[in-house]
């Protein structure tokens, strides 16, 4: 297991699911090859930790984001966590 964190520059917290995916997709994106070579031989997971405050359903992820995610080729694991609401933003 390789765990890589994917933090905003200007906050402990991103804004939304969406811009903490596509940053972590732009993160890997120059390692694509690597990632397709580790695939031959182990399974590959995105793994996503969501913390929400409310029960109004899930994330909602943009299409922009769906293609990418797609196109990267990794299978996409969120786990979502109840949380109270966050006083550090």
């Amino acid at each position: 297991m390789w765990e890589f964190s994917a933090l905003p520059k200007i906050s402990i917290l991103w804004s939304s699911l969406d811009e903490g995916l596509l940053a972590l997709l732009a993160a890997f994106q120059h390692r694509r090859d690597a990632i397709r070579h580790y695939q031959k031989t182990f399974q590959v997971t995105l793994w996503c930790g969501h913390f929400s405050s409310s029960f109004d359903g899930g994330p909602n992820l943009s299409v922009p984001l769906l293609k990418q995610l797609g196109n990267f080729g990794v299978e996409l694991y969120i786990d979502t966590y109840f949380s109270a609401e966050s006083k550090v933003r």
